[in-house]
């Protein structure tokens, strides 16, 4: 018989392993070593786990910005500017902890004429970030922060108190999850004992939803503002023996 007229032998050799290879959530015992002569398979599947709660707490980004000819006099607005809104923050009982003020930065002004770079002042820069266990508090503060001198909010974050709970919480379900797909898959498979061999974390994400202001022209806009429901997610990889 001549070999030629089925084509390149070596494809015939690789066969067994193309085939191995090409099976992506069912590898029968002919392609798997760990169950070798014993009827059983292997099932991989990927578990989802969804967990939706309301957020209740909020995080409050403001930046003061302030431009002016003399560095010295604009560093010294600025400065009794923010030490005004702590002074306000603390009236309305925001603790230090819940406060972090940044650094003061001062940057010098360019303006293009005549072909040329030419200094036209200062701006400077400081940074407030506000963390409230209250989520009903944040449209009060806003307006705090705005009567007090502040003039940039750069974004609102919504978050939970009880994180890592949800996210346990949405881990169980992406087992759970992975567990009822393995049994379905086995016995399409003809299976009806299937037991986890290997499971491994996919991924978990925990929204931190985020209300961008800076284009907005009045604070009263937060107030409508409700982030509703937020998605807590996870995965898991888990690979199962089914007989």
């Amino acid at each position: 018989m001549n070999l030629s007229s089925f084509g390149n032998l070596a494809v015939f050799k690789k066969l067994p392993h193309m085939l191995c290879v090409s099976a992506l959530l069912f590898t029968q015992s002919a392609c798997s070593s760990d169950h070798p002569d014993d009827g059983r398979f292997d099932v991989s599947v990927v578990g989802q786990g969804v967990v939706n709660a309301e957020p209740d707490r909020v995080v409050i980004n403001a930046n003061l910005r302030l431009q002016g000819e003399q560095s010295h006099a604009l560093l010294q607005q600025a400065n009794q500017t923010v030490a005004t809104v702590l002074a306000a923050l603390d009236d309305r009982g925001i603790k230090a902890k819940q406060i972090q003020a940044g650094q003061l930065r001062l940057n010098q002004r360019w303006q293009h004429r005549s072909g040329k770079q030419e200094p036209m002042g200062y701006e400077a820069v400081r940074s407030l970030r506000i963390s409230l266990e209250d989520i009903e508090r944040y449209p009060e503060i806003i307006d705090l922060l705005f009567t007090q001198g502040v003039n940039t909010l750069s974004g609102v974050e919504f978050g939970f108190s009880k994180q890592q709970e949800l996210q346990d919480e949405a881990l169980e379900l992406a087992s759970k999850d992975a567990m009822r797909q393995a049994k379905l898959l086995g016995k399409a498979m003809g299976g009806s004992d299937c037991r986890p061999e290997h499971i491994g974390l996919g991924g978990a994400a925990v929204p931190m939803p985020r209300m961008e202001m800076a284009a907005m022209r009045s604070h009263d806009s937060a107030k409508a503002y409700n982030p509703g429901e937020l998605a807590v997610t996870a995965s898991v990889n888990a690979t199962f023996s089914c007989r």
